[in-house]
């Protein structure tokens, strides 16, 4: 089992504080981490192809790794014809972009997506000047132009550039929700390392990885993850007049403003109960709305893509809704000791020791679900089912291809086979690519 940490693309680490191994070692597996490039060491492009840096240099890290792993797992008892990738947040879309691209073929047998991937909109940016921008603020008095601005950068040390890019973003960008500069884009040329050329949608129907199991899902209260930054920007909520910014850019493609103010209303009346928004009264309206535009959606339509075009191997849909007052530790952190709910990330503590979680009673309903988690992931990463003696009598069964809404586990304190919740809401956003098509 090779895991991708998540961050934003922007931070993360393959450490025993971030990820250590002590509950999978529990079962007969090989667990394996690697580091790989973040931020604008991992995610500058440039366009001229004599730079020979067309972008993604974090996802050729992870190429890179994964062939490591599969010319030499056998030194270490592994299995080389069985390789579960799996990551969350920018860990799963990453995750995602292997599958999606031909660099990835070959290098592992299945796939758990958690809380990402690549139909997710902070996975990608729309700043065409980010390049320019990012070299003048750290002193950069030239012309807009590529090969000036890599020479410039390539002559500064890499501790000045760190932590550079979080200052670029203005009011206006962090009201369209953009998230970060340097993330994956579609490289603007091809190389023989290439990894992805055309767009993500596109790359959906042909994908090797239709072949291949999947485990994907989320956490309920993705949003919550938002709260610190809408508390440093209110005027996220506060300003907010009809939605229209909370559409995806490729969405208003060949609308009238007229059309986009009438989808933008109903998206209004679908998740506020007033007109007139402020953070007292609709804060975790405004952070449920995030779960669903951020993580849920991109995952529903990768759903709808693999029950359309994978449907000879299976795929299975499960949502961590388990709260804890002490162990969901994101949650937490983000929200503060006196929220509830289950926030981004916070399933991590269930699956891998790290600084932020604590040893635990055997009797407690956190180590029961830890044990569930472990005993899911590592069956699925073994014969291709999650289901094991740990969550019977339930059955999990995988995605079936007719029409109607879809099923997921619901992993609580108790667990529960059901229909996606928040699958009308999700039709919804569905209904903005109408236009521009849906996968």
């Amino acid at each position: 089992m090779v895991w991708i940490y998540g961050g934003g693309f922007q931070l993360g680490e393959a450490t025993r504080d971030c990820c250590s191994p002590d509950y999978f070692m529990f079962k007969d597996v090989v667990l394996v981490t690697f580091n790989y490039r973040i931020g604008v060491f991992g995610f500058l492009s440039l366009n001229d192809p004599e730079l020979d840096i067309p972008g993604n240099a974090g996802l050729k890290d992870q190429v890179m790794a994964l062939r490591w792993v599969k010319d030499n797992i056998h030194n270490f008892n592994g299995d080389p014809n069985n390789i579960t990738v799996f990551g969350i947040s920018a860990g799963a879309a990453s995750a995602h972009f292997l599958m999606l691209s031909e660099q990835g073929r070959g290098l592992f047998n299945k796939a758990i997506l958690q809380s990402g991937c690549a139909l997710n909109p902070w996975v990608t940016t729309t700043l065409a000047d980010r390049n320019y921008r990012f070299a003048c603020s750290l002193g950069y008095q030239g012309n807009n132009n590529d090969r000036d601005i890599y020479g410039f950068l390539s002559k500064l040390e890499a501790r000045y550039m760190i932590g550079a890019e979080d200052r670029l973003l203005n009011k206006a960008e962090r009201f369209d929700h953009i998230a970060a500069v340097f993330l994956p884009v579609v490289e603007p040329y091809e190389t023989h390392h290439c990894i992805i050329s055309r767009s993500y949608k596109d790359c959906l129907k042909e994908a090797w990885s239709n072949n291949i199991p999947l485990m994907i899902g989320g956490v309920s209260n993705e949003g919550l993850l938002y709260k610190v930054v809408v508390d440093l920007y209110p005027f996220l909520i506060e300003e907010l007049d009809d939605c229209s910014s909370l559409l995806m850019p490729e969405t208003k493609i060949s609308r009238t403003p007229q059309e986009i103010q009438k989808l933008s209303l109903e998206l209004k009346r679908t998740y506020f109960e007033t007109s007139k928004l402020s953070m007292k009264q609709n804060l975790y309206e405004y952070l449920h709305l995030f779960s669903h535009r951020n993580f849920w959606h991109g995952i529903h339509r990768v759903i709808l893509a693999r029950r359309k075009y994978a449907s000879v191997v299976p795929t299975y849909c499960y949502r961590f809704d388990f709260d804890s007052d002490f162990f969901n530790r994101v949650r937490i952190l983000m929200c503060g000791s006196e929220s509830y709910g289950t926030c981004h990330g916070d399933d991590l503590c269930y699956l891998f020791y790290n600084v932020m979680t604590t040893s635990l009673d055997i009797n407690t309903n956190e180590y029961k679900t830890i044990q569930r988690m472990i005993a899911m992931w590592y069956n699925f990463a073994l014969n291709s089912d999650p289901n094991c003696p740990e969550i019977q009598p339930i059955k999990w069964e995988p995605l079936h291809m007719h029409p109607e809404a879809y099923k997921c586990l619901n992993i609580g304190e108790e667990l529960e086979f059901m229909e996606q919740p928040g699958y009308n809401k999700l039709k919804l956003w569905d209904k903005f690519y109408e236009k521009v098509g849906l996968i």
